[in-house]
């Protein structure tokens, strides 16, 4: 793995292409990410909100635990406001409205 920095939405798909299932949670006001096998057993989780904070709880048959692991720890060092892209706003004069997709040109 040659990244450096992983957004959530890469992890997210990076878990998937393992067939896995990664699975949004939150609890308490702690945003994690699980993660579970294809019996919908949580084998790891991942704090996304805490650089570092991460789980690995079992390990089971059908995917490749090296590869989860290295993505893990990628996603799980990545600081905390590198995990998602920036959202800028514009709103338009005289309105309520605001344009929040910019492309590139």
């Amino acid at each position: 793995m040659k990244l450096k920095h992983m957004t959530t939405d890469q992890f997210i798909e990076s878990v998937e292409a393992l067939d896995l299932r990664p699975e949004r949670n939150e609890i308490y006001g702690k945003k994690y990410i699980d993660i579970k096998d294809r019996f919908g057993e949580i084998i790891a989780h991942v704090d996304t909100g805490t650089q570092g904070k991460m789980n690995v709880r079992k390990i089971t048959a059908g995917y490749d635990h090296n590869r989860l692991f290295k993505v893990m720890c990628v996603y799980a060092s990545t600081p905390v406001n590198k995990r998602e892209p920036k959202t800028y706003r514009l709103k338009i004069l005289d309105t309520d409205l605001y344009l929040i997709h910019i492309n590139q040109y």
